[in-house]
């Protein structure tokens, strides 16, 4: 609540606001920072599903925001789609895959 007036978010990447999706964005990257994640991109060039499910265990963070984190950090061409009942809820993509596509 900010001066009397109240804010409604949507946890969970799940937002069409693109404020909102901003904001989950900013909070993953706190919460997995680069030095966690970028030594065992470079080490490879890519991380496979398992790992990048690993660093999130380690930072305590959900499998979709670490996953999130992930695909903005790649330099591969990747995407990352949250989806219910057969609805695309939202999706990120890496720079790579923005460029080529």
């Amino acid at each position: 609540m900010v001066e009397g007036k109240t804010h409604n978010s949507d946890p969970g990447f799940k937002s069409k606001d693109a404020r909102e999706r901003e904001a989950d964005e900013f909070a993953a990257a706190l919460l997995i920072p680069k030095s966690k994640m970028e030594p065992k991109i470079d080490s490879r060039g890519y991380l496979e599903f398992g790992e990048i499910l690993k660093i999130g265990e380690d930072c305590l963070v959900s499998p979709y925001a670490t996953t999130i984190r992930y695909v903005r950090m790649a330099r591969e061409a990747c995407l990352v789609v949250l989806a219910k009942d057969g609805s695309i809820l939202n999706s990120f993509h890496s720079d790579e895959a923005r460029a080529k596509y």
